[in-house]
């Protein structure tokens, strides 16, 4: 009896280890480009913390993501606000996002059944409030001006602040000790220290002012921070010693930055007839760069736990660590929306076509369609997922949110 009782224990965790989300123990032997979570103990635990789902702005999640096309809508506002960002999980599964209205911009927390939990204003009704972001038991938000606004998890006002220019980003970004990042029109990076309190800037007139749909990345160790610029395309800031490391590129600004676990670059540099996506190791050398036909400017790449990455336009395209096509896949429309991917590497899209319809679509990682449907309302670039388990919630701009399970 006792021998079954330890075989059966024994068992029991040995199934509890092969469940483990993929990619969390960077010590395993996975071959080149295999990709893990990055711990970032400032962020909330939770099942999609910030927009792009972390600081690096991997679009992957540690879950699975809906196994079936079962569509709901939980919250209805059309023809009264929009929604110019994108939707964080906190822990508990409830949803928080931003909406516009000339009545104001609000903050608002949701049950995952589509309850209000609450709404606070954020005192401004200017476009693009952004995306949250989850830090422990706190909440930040942009309020679409020059103010970001602490909040605790039943929406009291912990602390503001208010900014000398109008802040360009999507979202704060956070580094590894919880400390806040963000650009504003004076060609300033600011840090937060927090509590809400200038720790330092930096000034550089090739850090992009007019930054409306981008956010900062981090290197895996957090010691340097990534910058779409102006006048070039990427900043890489050195953190410690608070001054610019290196810039690469001309003109052209890079669209959100991917890193991934061993510190290089991806980003979409947007041109039309042809835009390319660019990879960079981490001291700013070229690694490779793949040519595609459109506009990228209206998604953000992602890559899943091979190392294989998802981006394009009117096609979808996904490239191998090195750079080298794995497959294409035309669309009948565009890419409208930051493109995700979950724990068994599938892939989630928006396309927009010339029906004026939203498709939202489920691709293996082999380029085969899983399924597909069709939402109502535009959905474009700010409007970023968030993938829990099991679920995804889709903000639209014409202010609906889906729950897809």
């Amino acid at each position: 009896m006792k021998y079954l009782i330890i075989t059966s224990v024994s068992f029991l965790i040995l199934i509890n280890l092969s469940c483990k989300d993929k990619g969390v123990n960077p010590g395993d032997n996975y071959p080149p480009g295999y990709q893990h979570d990055i711990p970032w103990p400032s962020l909330a635990d939770s099942p999609w913390p910030m927009a792009y789902h972390d600081p690096q702005n991997t679009g992957r999640s540690q879950f699975i993501g809906p196994m079936n096309n079962s569509v709901q809508i939980i919250f209805n506002e059309k023809g009264k606000r929009e929604i110019d960002g994108g939707i964080v999980i906190d822990t508990d599964g409830s949803i928080l996002f931003t909406t516009t209205s000339d009545s104001g911009n609000v903050i608002i927390k949701l049950s995952e059944e589509g309850e209000i939990i609450f709404e606070k204003s954020l005192e401004s009704s200017f476009e693009n409030a952004g995306t949250p972001l989850l830090t422990g038991n706190k909440i930040i938000s942009l309020n679409g001006f020059n103010k970001i606004f602490c909040f605790d998890s039943i929406g009291n006002v912990i602390w503001t602040y208010e900014s000398v220019g109008k802040i360009f980003n999507k979202t704060s970004s956070i580094d590894k000790y919880g400390n806040l990042y963000f650009t504003n029109i004076l060609h300033k990076m600011q840090v937060l220290n927090p509590g809400g309190q200038l720790i330092w800037e930096i000034t550089d007139p090739r850090i992009n002012s007019l930054a409306v749909v981008y956010n900062l990345s981090f290197s895996p160790d957090g010691k340097t921070v990534y910058l779409p610029g102006q006048g070039v395309s990427v900043i890489a800031v050195d953190i410690e010693k608070r001054n610019i490391k290196w810039t690469f590129g001309y003109n052209t600004v890079a669209e959100s930055i991917v890193v991934d676990v061993e510190g290089n670059l991806y980003f979409i540099q947007d041109s039309w007839p042809r835009s390319k996506i660019v990879s960079l190791q981490s001291d700013g050398t070229k690694r490779w760069e793949h040519s595609f036909s459109g506009s990228g400017a209206n998604s953000k790449p992602c890559i899943d736990y091979n190392g294989y990455t998802y981006f394009g336009s009117d096609s979808l395209y996904s490239v191998d660590y090195k750079g080298n096509l794995r497959w294409k896949i035309d669309l009948n429309g565009y890419i409208s929306c930051n493109i995700v991917c979950d724990l068994e590497n599938s892939v989630y899209l928006i396309t927009y076509n010339s029906e004026d319809q939203s498709i939202f679509q489920k691709i293996d990682h082999e380029g085969i369609l899983i399924w597909e449907r069709i939402l109502n309302g535009y959905i474009y670039s700010p409007n970023s997922f968030a993938v829990g388990n099991q679920i995804i919630f889709i903000p639209s701009r014409s202010g609906i949110i889906y729950s897809i399970k």
